[in-house]
Parts: C-alpha cells; structure tokens; sequence
C-alpha cells in the first residue's frame, strides 16, 4: 500500500550506511523514506529519478546539498557539519597523521579554515574539488599524510591507500532531519488542500474577481471576471491590467495610496461596480484585489465615470538607463511629445512602448487631460459604436471612449486584432474630426491625439489601409534590450527591489558580465519573470555571499537558456569534429566563465570524454585551460 508522504536521503558510502541504520529505527505509518547513494556526480539523476518516483522532500549533506541546490528548487533538509564534528575529525586524524588535509566541496556552504586552525592549533592543508575526477587528482597530488573528509573523499583517500579520517553525522541529526522532512511534507500537503479549496472557492463566485501583484500584473481572474471583461481562457497572466482594461484605473488606485476604492467603470460596453482593495502582509505590498459587480442602476444624466482612471504620472524622470541608444531614443521621443499628429510606437513585444506612450503624453502640452488605453481587441463588434461614442436615449447620454478622452491622449492597443466595425468607428473619428452618439443628433468633436502601440514582429495586414495611413504620420522605434545591454544590470537591480522588503546586495562583477552577455529575447517580460524569480530563490536562502547569489541568478535566468545563447554566438561547440580547436576552447572557456561548470559537466554537457578535452587543450596550446 502506497504511503502518503515521499521522502528521499542522498547520501554516499559510509553516510549512506548511517542513514540506513537510522532509517530502519523509524515507525512512519505515513512516509516512505527512499535512499539514493550517489556522490555530486549523480546526484542531479538521482534527483529527477526520485522526484519521479513521487519525492517531495529531500535531506542531503555538505556537497551533495550544495550539487542539490545547484540543479533543484525542491524542498531540502540539510545535514549540517558542526564545528565540533571538523574538531573531532581533526583530533582523530591527528592520532594516524602529522599533515591533515581538508577535503572541501568547491560549491559547498563555506567552512571556516581558520577558525579551525586556531580552535585545533594545527596547521590545516585545503583542496576542493567539483567532481570526482578532480578530488582524485587532488588527493594524489596534496602535501598531507592524512585526509578528513565526508564520505566521497574518505573513499576516494582509502581507495588512492592514502591515511583518511571520515568527517561523520550522527544517527541522531539524521533522524532529526528526517523529523523536520516528514513535517515539511505534512505542511505541504495541508497547504495544497486549502489552496484548491480556495482556487474552488474563487472560481465559482457569483461576482467577478481579478488579483494583481503590486506592480499591477495580472496573477488570477475568476470565470466571471473573464466573462464581463472579455479577458478570454489565457493569455492575460503576467501582463499589465492597466493595458487590457485601463477603464478600471488600477495604475491611479496605486499611485493614490488609498487602501480601498469604490466606483463605477466602463468595462467591455457595461457599466460595472469596481472595488479595488490594496493587500499587504506585515506591512509589505502583496497586490490589488479588483472585485467587479453589475451594475444595473438606470443610467444618470450626468456622466458618472471617475476620471482619476485615466491619469497617468509616469515620465521620463522614470525611465531607467543612460545608455546611448535610449538617449538618443528618449531625444526623438520627447520631440515627438510636442506634435500632435498621430504616432505609431513601434517594437519588439514587451520593451516598454505603453510605458513610453505616458512618457509622450505626460511630455506634451496634453499632460493635464485623460490618456486613455484602448485594448481594441476586446470591444466586441455589435457594441463598437456604443463603446467608442457613446449613446444617449430618453433615458439619458453615456459618453463613449473616445468622447471621455476630451483633448488628452488615445493609446491604441491590439489594432491588428480589432474588428471591421471598431477601425471603422475610429476611421470616422479621424477623417471627420467629429462623431454621433448612438441615437444622438449634434456631432461630438474629436480632440484627442491617437498613438498607436505595434509589435514589429506582428503583421500589419489586420489593418485598414485607409485607417493606417491617418494614423501613421509620425513613427518611433523603441529599442530592444540587447540594443542597449549596458542599462540592463540598473533594470535589473530596480525591478528586483520591487520584489524584495529589503534592498539587494550590490551586484558582483561577475553578475554585471553575465546580465549583460544574455540576449534577452522576450525583453522586459522576461527580464521582469528573472527578476521575479531570483527574489523568490533569495527568500529561502541564508546564504548570501557573491557565489550563492551569481549561482542564483544562473538559475533564474536558466542553465540551458544561457548555454544556449553560448553555443549559438560559439557555433564551433556545435561541430567539434570539423571545428579548429581554439575556437572550441574559446567557447568552453566562456562555459566556465558565464555557468561555472567543471570540466566534468562541460564534458557531459558537450557529449565529450575529459580525455577530449585534455586533447583539445594540447592542440591548442592554451595553458589558460
């Protein structure tokens, strides 16, 4: 019978023998506790395998911790060494050797060498290592009579003959840890269990629910939330409320420093009650809650939209970054701010164009009048016209979009994916300069200046050529990140504070080198979702020292997105056989540079034998390697 709770121990050797002993002294009813014996060579396979086998918790030690966590985000109890563990070890090899030698894992938690020597008044000899290949070479060629070390380089001394003093765990911190896994894993699934109990909850309420983190991105719609704004199944996670639906002025609610709001918006072609709620925890931000009802009170005669929501403060004392391309484009940008002929804001998906677009507005002599964001994808094609200008009957007169813009700014989103019956509204609206409402007799002028937000990527062809050719007077290209890699370290030190309750550490030279190297090919989206998740690895880490955070940012960007962005501007590490060795070895140079491999797994990573690449090294003549 399958037990509920799944966790597994990777140790190695004369540990693993230890855990084993302790794991049969336990009486779980409840948990399976799984034993891998693998060293830092095996333990990412040991991993995957574990977690396909249900593991939800692991407990490792030293190096084999530091190799978990360099490959999984899984939960880990770790076996930790004390300073008394290193002290007997010390004391023990003392009584076989004169020269001990500590065996260290090279991306382990630090160890303090000197601390040691000063406890044990003896002289300590360090190696580290990063695979089993380099602890052998290490321990063959160290000074020392007598090696201290886990279990990995305790097998390795007995195997080389060489004096070895195992650097142990007692049973009883190991069947600490397996306490402390099988409550991680208790909690968990407690935890899962009420989450789905209010995802159920959420999903089935009568009135609409969107929530928002505290930059104003969606995270979660309920079904009726999409179904009265026309948000669809997919596609609005992550991106910025204000641009799908800016009627209900989510940008305004969090510059105004309210904690709740309550008014009536036009959304989708209905009038809807919008609360918005601020949410925090212990005083950190955590987001908005937007709760959406009907609203089916008799429409007054007086408009009541709040105008709050179509205000925007964002300008170019915002924008991050002095590089000389977003001069140059911050130059031409603001120039353009002072005309009033339509503008299409051209670029690549997510670099910034809608931020930009305020940044225009708020630089023009329209500052103090409405910008209004139309998603145009999402009006639908019967209530068009009602939408963009509005309706009056004997009931009394609703402004329509355009009508509410008065002389400010009219930002079109989505115009490709627009219907006929939307381009024609706005057709009309810019050829005669005028509009009537649904069922209205005097023309309502139109004042506003129209910008256009395009993807360069996306065909064109969804637009009227009549209408594209009145709204394209003026064009702006807004550069993508890697046009101007030097502004991308400060982009993302800023968003990562806004992710952190406390300031991140300045970042190492290293990290700069690396930020900058990366491509990044889906632009701010990305570089945000990065950001986003470095701040979430920091969170459940101790260990802050530039190591740990550059290996941190490794993982949030992506092993195999950096990888892949070296071999494709190293295409020799692509075609070994037929490419000249210096060209190889420049690119595995940049391997170890950028990723921090070891020969081991650039070997692994590369399809080649150590041997190879000792082999390359030679045709090369480079000694750097």
């Amino acid at each position: 019978m399958d037990k509920r709770y799944k966790i597994c121990v990777l140790c190695y050797g004369k540990l693993a023998d230890t855990a084993l002993r302790t794991i049969d002294t336990l009486n779980y009813d409840d948990t399976d506790v799984l034993l891998y014996n693998c060293n830092v060579d095996t333990v990412p396979q040991s991993v995957d395998r574990a977690i396909s086998e249900g593991c939800e918790v692991f407990v490792a030690g030293f190096a084999n911790a530091a190799e978990f966590r360099r490959h999984s985000r899984a939960h880990l109890i770790e076996l930790q060494f004390r300073v008394v563990d290193y002290l007997l070890a010390i004391k023990r090899a003392l009584r076989v050797g004169t020269r001990p030698v500590l065996a260290l894992y090279r991306f382990g938690r630090p160890v303090d060498v000197k601390l040691l020597e000063e406890l044990s008044d003896v002289s300590l000899e360090t190696i580290k290592y990063e695979d089993s290949a380099d602890l052998h070479e290490s321990i063959q060629k160290c000074q020392g009579d007598v090696i201290i070390g886990a279990s990995h380089a305790y097998s390795i001394a007995t195997e080389l003959g060489k004096k070895s003093v195992f650097l142990s765990v007692s049973e009883d911190s190991i069947r600490s840890a397996l306490n402390r896994a099988r409550t991680v894993c208790i909690e968990h699934h407690q935890e899962l269990k009420r989450n789905r109990a209010v995802q159920a909850l959420i999903q089935n309420a009568p009135f609409g629910l969107i929530l928002c983190d505290s930059e104003g991105r969606i995270t979660m719609a309920n079904e009726t939330a999409r179904k009265h704004t026309g948000l669809g199944n997919a596609g609005f996670q992550s991106q910025q409320l204000d641009e799908l639906l800016p009627s209900i002025g989510l940008l305004a609610f969090l510059q105004s420093g309210e904690r709740q709001s309550s008014n009536k918006r036009l959304i989708n072609g209905a009038m809807m009650r919008c609360v918005q709620t601020r949410l925090e925890h212990k005083g950190s931000p955590l987001g908005v809650l937007i709760t959406l009802y009907p609203d089916n009170s008799r429409p007054q005669k007086n408009n009541e939209t709040d105008m709050s929501a179509f205000k925007t403060h964002i300008t170019w004392k915002d924008v991050i970054g002095g590089s000389s391309a977003m001069t140059a484009f911050i130059k031409e940008a603001d120039h353009k701010a002072g005309s009033a002929y339509p503008l299409v804001i051209r670029g690549e998906a997510s670099t910034g164009r809608n931020f930009f677009a305020q940044c225009i507005h708020n630089a023009s002599a329209r500052s103090k009048q409405p910008y209004m964001p139309l998603n145009t994808s999402i009006i639908p094609d019967s209530e068009a016209a009602r939408v963009l200008f509005g309706s009056e009957d004997s009931s009394g007169t609703r402004q329509g979009l355009l009508e509410l813009a008065g002389a400010g700014t009219v930002v079109l989103q989505n115009l490709p994916q627009a219907s006929q019956a939307v381009q024609n509204c706005l057709l009309q609206a810019l050829t005669r300069g005028s509009f009537l409402r649904l069922g209205g007799k005097s023309p309502v002028i139109f004042k506003a200046r129209v910008i256009t937000i395009l993807n360069e990527r996306e065909s064109f062809e969804g637009i009227k050529p009549e209408l594209w050719h009145y709204l394209s007077v003026l064009t702006l290209r807004v550069p993508s990140l890697r046009e101007h890699p030097e502004d991308i370290p400060a982009l993302f030190q800023s968003f990562t504070t806004r992710e952190l309750t406390s300031a991140p550490r300045k970042l190492s030279s290293d990290a700069v080198k690396l930020l900058r190297f990366y491509s990044w090919s889906g632009n701010l989206s990305e570089l945000t979702a990065v950001c986003r998740r470095y701040a979430w690895l920091l969170a459940g880490d101790t260990n802050r020292s530039p190591t740990a955070l550059y290996l941190r940012i490794i993982e949030a960007v992506g092993e195999n997105n950096l990888f892949s962005e070296i071999v494709t501007k190293h295409p020799a590490l692509k075609d070994i056989k037929n490419a000249e060795p210096e060209a190889i070895l420049d690119g595995i140079e940049l391997i170890k540079r950028i990723l921090k491999y070891s020969n081991s797994e650039i070997a692994e990573k590369l399809s080649l034998s150590r041997t190879t690449l000792w082999r390359l090294k030679k045709q090369a003549s480079n000694p750097q390697f």
